[in-house]
Parts: C-alpha cells; sequence; structure tokens
C-alpha cells in the first residue's frame, strides 16, 4: 500500500469489488496503512493506474467545466468547480415526460468510464437529488452526472455533468 490508496480505488485499478478484497485479507471493515501487503484476488492490471490530478492546498483552484443544457436535467448544486471535502449533497431537477428514473454517478477526470452512485425512482423537481460522499473515492479532480432516463423506450436523455474537486485531507 502507497500513502493515500484506498481498498476502493485499488478495486478500480483491479477490476475487483472492495468485498472482494476485504474476503481476500480477512478485513472487517476499510482501513488499511501505508506499507501494508493487500492480496488482490485473480486479478492482474490491464494498464497503469491513472492518479487523479490533485491540485495544491494553497493557490490551486478547482477547473469548472459545466455541460447541461436541458432545464429538466439539471445539477444546480454544487456547482462546477466547486472543491468538496466531506459528504454533500446534489440539488437540481430529474423531471422529464414519461419518467422511469435517474442517477447519479462521478468518473475520474480523464477517464471514459462513470460509476453510478445510486438509482432514484421518483422525479425530483428544484430539490435534492441525492448525497455524495467523496472521502473513500479519494482526493482529485472528478465529474458528477445525472442521467435521467425516459420510462416508455428505456432511453436516457442527454446527461448533465459538472467537473468537481474533492479534497479529503
Amino acid at each position: 500500500m502507497q500513502p493515500g490508496e484506498n481498498l476502493f480505488r485499488i478495486g478500480l485499478r483491479y477490476g475487483v469489488s472492495v468485498a472482494e478484497l476485504r474476503l481476500a485479507n480477512c478485513l472487517s471493515g476499510d482501513t488499511i496503512y501505508a506499507g501494508q501487503r493487500i492480496y488482490v484476488p485473480y486479478a492482474l492490471p490491464t494498464e497503469p493506474p491513472v492518479q487523479p490530478w490533485i491540485w495544491p492546498s494553497t493557490g490551486g483552484s478547482c477547473p469548472a467545466s459545466p455541460q447541461c443544457r436541458n432545464p429538466q436535467v439539471m445539477i444546480t448544486s454544487p456547482r462546477p468547480g466547486q472543491v468538496l471535502s466531506g459528504p454533500f449533497q446534489v440539488f437540481g431537477t430529474a423531471n422529464i415526460e414519461n419518467f422511469g428514473r435517474y442517477k447519479l454517478e462521478y468518473r475520474v477526470d480523464g477517464r471514459p468510464d462513470y460509476i453510478t452512485i445510486r438509482e432514484y425512482y421518483e422525479p425530483v423537481e428544484n430539490g435534492l437529488l441525492g448525497e455524495i460522499d467523496p472521502r473513500p473515492i479519494g482526493s482529485g479532480v472528478y465529474w458528477i452526472r445525472l442521467v435521467v432516463v425516459d420510462q416508455l423506450n428505456g432511453v436516457p436523455l442527454e446527461p448533465c455533468a459538472i467537473r468537481v474537486c474533492f479534497d479529503i485531507r
């Protein structure tokens, strides 16, 4: 283990779940330490891990880059470029005609794949969409995305994605 690593990041890197890592290492929780050896079951990395960009703690800024065009699929808080350090709430609107469901997702800036945090089955109009805890994810630049799916044909509308920074130090 290197400083700053956690079971979630190791799982992403090797394509195994946190539960599989806990089981393989006889861990009851998520606490691990720098220098500790962690066994990764039946997996080898397919590419070197991508480290999220971590900005300097003094004088740094988080790059903002919103991608939200549909007022019916909109994140209003947090704001693009906001630095988030603990559990936070996501506000906005997920309310379309023939509403089916919506989900909140995140991804590391520079990586292609989003990870679903949770799915919801009730529409929201200018309200609480959900909560995210960045502490198990780690510090760096991330995208948060809201995806709303039509009930009739299961097709997602254009999502709303914002870039934020997690600073969990």
